[in-house]
């Protein structure tokens, strides 16, 4: 695969692909000025995993605009999942911060890395995320789940 980024431009791409759409739903339960900012790797491996997924589908659907886009009432139904885990345990509320944190992880970077290469993804061409997407879904993935297809 051609290497078409490094590693310290991964953190930044990741949050510039994966932060919109995501951000946006979470931000809705409100925010809390506890510092939270390690906090998302505290959830428990299935909902890192579905979070994980999420981060992932959204970079596809942000960079195959013509074809994919982001599942918004699925991404829902897992953030209030997700809030209403830290709301029980007396962490405050999942929000732009605590996302931040998990997106800027090391663990986070590594799997945008994995994803990008076992997918054969060139960062700046919309056909090779449009397959990825496409494959995912065919693939029923927890990424495809995140995914829907343009009409």
């Amino acid at each position: 695969m051609q290497d078409v980024f490094d590693r310290t431009s991964a953190s930044w791409s990741l949050r510039a692909l994966a932060l919109g759409g995501i951000v946006m739903v979470l931000a809705t339960a409100g925010c809390t000025e506890k510092p939270l900012a390690s906090a998302a790797l505290q959830l428990p491996p299935d909902m890192k995993a579905n979070l994980t997924a999420a981060a992932l589908a959204n970079a596809t659907a942000r960079n195959c605009k013509t074809a994919l886009r982001f599942n918004e009432a699925g991404f829902e139904k897992f953030a209030k999942t997700v809030r209403d885990f830290y709301a029980a345990n007396g962490a405050g509320n999942f929000n732009e911060r605590t996302l931040d944190g998990y997106l800027d992880s090391k663990e986070m970077q590594n799997e945008f890395l994995a994803y990008v290469e076992k997918r054969d993804i060139l960062l700046t061409e919309d056909a090779s995320w449009c397959a990825a997407g496409d494959a995912e879904i065919a693939a029923a993935s927890p990424v495809g789940a995140f995914l829907r297809k343009r009409s």
